[in-house]
This record gives structure tokens, C-alpha cells and sequence, in this order.
């Protein structure tokens, strides 16, 4: 309760937040920084919930794209002044604000696939991995050491585009519906599948391929649903639509061979 209202207060500066405020001199930065708000996308990809408000979002990653994205190059700057005000880098000190960290730059992409930037999504993705393909360095992303871990950020793409979220604390599927059909593997610590999702035709369909997946509600980012007809195996399963989504009157638990398919209206 106390932080939010700061983060505001002391680092929005209208267009993104900046890099650091002193409360006790005043002193501050204007520094962009591509992960200010890595928060924020990892509570969307891992709740399909959010942080801060989507204008301020949508508005600190044009920011990040316009200051931090070097061409022809084609990399993203861990940090830019485009306002002046660049921290000065000394013979004794790292130089990372300058240049790219894969993992930051998959995890950027993946911010704006689930914010609906999908092109720019999708661009700087090509970015990092063309970089790579041109140094022969396809599965070596070095930074603080050779076969650095942080690029494994790169799954969190393949989520975006995917179009959904699982909770296992609540059992629950979270779907958001993008302009185009998905069929995707669904991947959770209990079990995969394979994934069907049609904003068209309000389709959704589920298959276990191995493990097993307990699911209690479906919940729909940014969408609204009147009805919902849900089937497994062929047999109707009854469920009550709410403000928060589809909720199974009874949990299910999918094991192999399992079909899933919810249709909604």
C-alpha cells in the first residue's frame, strides 16, 4: 500500500519511470532503464494479473523502445539518457548500462506481446535472435559467463504468443484471446498438453498428453461471456459463469488423453 503511491510520486516522470530518486537530497535520474517495470510483466505472465496500470505500461515500453534500441545493430541497452545525465563509466567499472542483456531483452518482448504490442513484440524477438545467428552464438548468449541462463527468458515469448496462464495455487486456466487462432503446447509442473484457442469462434480445447492438470475455474482476460458449454471427453460438465470466469461446479483433474473443450458466447 505504501510502495505503489511512491513509485508515482517519486519515479513517473509522465512518460516512463525513471532510473532513481533520493528522497532524502532530491536528487534523481532520468535514466531509462529496459526492466523498470520487470515487475509488472512477470506478475502478467505468471497471474495474468498487473501491477501498474496499463497506459503507464504501455507508455514506459514505448519509452524503453525509443531510447534503449540500437540500430543497425539491432540490440536493447540495459539503460539510455536520451535526456542527458548518463552515469559516467570509468576504466575500473562494468560498462552494462551500454549493452545488451538477452534475457532483459526476451523478457521486454514479452511484456509487450501480453500488452497487445505485438508487432514491436515480435520485432525486437527477431532482433536477439538475428544478433545471435550472425556471431554463431545460437545457444551461447554470454554475459556474465559463457551459456548464461538469464536468456532462458526467451520461454516467456512463447508464452505471450501462447495466450495463456496457469495457477496452480487455484487450479486455475487463464485465457487471453488474441486476434488470431493459438494452438500451442500447454506446459505446467504437473503435466503438458496441447492447447486450442479461438477468439472466433469462442473455442477453447484442452488435451493432457502426459501428467495430469486439476483445473476449478477458466478465467478470461478482457473478455466478456453470457454463456459457457463445457465437455469432457464428450460429457457436459456443469459450470457457472461470474465476473471473474467460467467456474467448474466441481474441480476436474485431466490425466492422459483427457479432452477439454469450452465453448462460449
Amino acid at each position: 500500500d505504501k510502495a505503489f503511491p511512491l513509485l508515482d510520486e517519486q519515479l513517473w516522470n509522465g512518460d516512463y519511470f525513471k532510473l532513481c530518486y533520493d528522497p532524502q537530497t532530491g536528487a534523481s535520474n532520468d535514466g531509462v532503464m529496459t526492466d523498470q517495470i520487470n515487475g509488472d510483466w512477470f506478475i502478467r505472465q505468471t497471474t495474468g494479473d498487473a501491477l501498474i496500470d496499463d497506459k503507464k505500461v504501455k507508455s514506459s515500453l514505448k519509452a524503453i523502445l525509443n531510447a534503449c534500441l540500437v540500430q543497425p545493430t539491432g540490440y536493447l541497452a540495459n539503460c539510455a539518457w536520451p535526456k542527458g545525465g548518463a552515469v559516467e563509466i570509468g576504466r575500473h567499472t562494468a560498462d552494462q548500462a551500454n549493452w545488451p542483456w538477452s534475457g532483459v531483452e526476451y523478457a521486454v518482448a514479452a511484456h509487450l506481446l501480453l500488452m497487445g504490442m505485438e508487432r514491436e513484440g515480435i520485432s525486437l524477438t527477431q532482433c536477439v535472435w538475428d544478433r545471435h545467428e550472425r556471431m554463431g552464438r545460437r545457444f551461447n548468449h554470454e554475459e556474465c559467463g559463457c551459456h548464461y541462463y538469464r536468456a532462458l527468458s526467451s520461454w516467456a515469448v512463447y508464452l505471450a504468443l501462447s495466450g495463456y496462464t496457469v495457477d496452480l495455487l487455484s487450479n486455475t486456466l487463464k485465457i487471453r484471446f488474441r486476434k488470431a487462432p493459438v494452438r500451442a503446447v500447454i506446459n505446467a509442473p504437473t503435466g503438458w498438453g496441447t492447447l486450442e484457442i479461438d477468439k472466433s469462434t469462442g473455442t477453447v480445447k484442452l488435451e493432457i498428453v502426459r501428467g495430469k492438470l486439476k483445473l476449478n475455474r477458466i478465467e478470461l482476460t478482457k473478455c466478456k461471456v453470457k454463456d459457457a458449454r463445457i465437455r469432457l471427453n464428450g460429457k457436459s460438465i456443469a459450470s457457472q459463469v461470474t465476473r471473474e470466469g467460467i467456474v467448474l461446479a466441481k474441480a476436474v483433474s485431466l490425466t492422459k488423453n483427457d479432452r477439454l473443450t469450452v465453448k462460449m458466447r
